[in-house]
């Protein structure tokens, strides 16, 4: 019994750890009780007083289901995914955190290239899900903006090793791998500077990019399709 519960919690802070974090929240707050459900509150844009509905008898129960619905919508799911969350969360939450699905809650898209490129940076920079990185380079972010110290995204994803990033941006968005910085630095100086192997031979050896590609578009087959 007591195995089972031990069991049940860790599948329960391992799904969620996924969906804060593709919500652009810290996954360890999925591990610290009542912060992870503050965290839940915040994904799901609740007002965080409404914590209060969870310890009242019979008012929890609708606003656990509310609850369902409200992160099904932060999804962009529809009410029918709402109701399998209720009754079956054990196969439907990891649907949202290992799954596709883009977190859409608060975010609406901007208009101007300037806005598009701002917002490219904020949700590069806060582990927004790839493919809202992708629409708004699709609606006319440029994929080079110019960030912090003249930074490109492709020279931050490098220097902070994220390959799945670098293979959105260059394999499919046709990212400049030769930019520059204010420094004159290009992405692989950076990812030289603090010694990410993975990225230097990500930027340099063909056949490990072949490689990581190939595991990317089979997870991602949408989402790695060339603009």
């Amino acid at each position: 019994m007591l195995v089972s519960l031990l069991v049940a919690v860790l599948l329960e802070a391992v799904m969620f750890w996924k969906i804060f974090e593709k919500a652009g929240r810290p996954g360890w707050a999925s591990i610290v009780p009542l912060w992870n459900v503050i965290v839940l509150l915040q994904v799901v844009r609740e007002p965080l007083w409404r914590i209060i509905l969870l310890f009242i008898p019979v008012v929890n129960i609708i606003y656990y289901l509310y609850l369902c619905y409200a992160m099904a919508r932060a999804f962009d799911k529809e009410i029918l995914f709402a109701v399998g969350i209720a009754v079956l969360p054990v196969i439907l939450l990891p649907v949202l955190g290992f799954g596709p699905a883009r977190y859409v809650a608060g975010q609406t898209m901007p208009q101007t290239r300037e806005e598009l490129n701002a917002t490219l940076w904020i949700a590069i920079k806060g582990g927004s899900h790839l493919q809202y990185v992708k629409d708004l380079i699709v609606r006319g972010a440029d994929v080079d903006a110019r960030g912090e110290n003249g930074m490109t995204p492709l020279v931050y994803a490098a220097q902070h090793g994220r390959l799945k990033l670098m293979t959105v941006l260059w394999l499919c968005c046709h990212a400049d791998i030769d930019a520059r910085d204010n420094k004159e630095r290009t992405a692989i100086l950076h990812a030289a500077s603090v010694a990410n192997l993975e990225a230097i031979d990500f930027l340099t050896n063909t056949d490990f990019r072949k490689e990581k590609a190939k595991e990317f578009y089979r997870e991602n087959p949408d989402l790695y399709t060339p603009l």
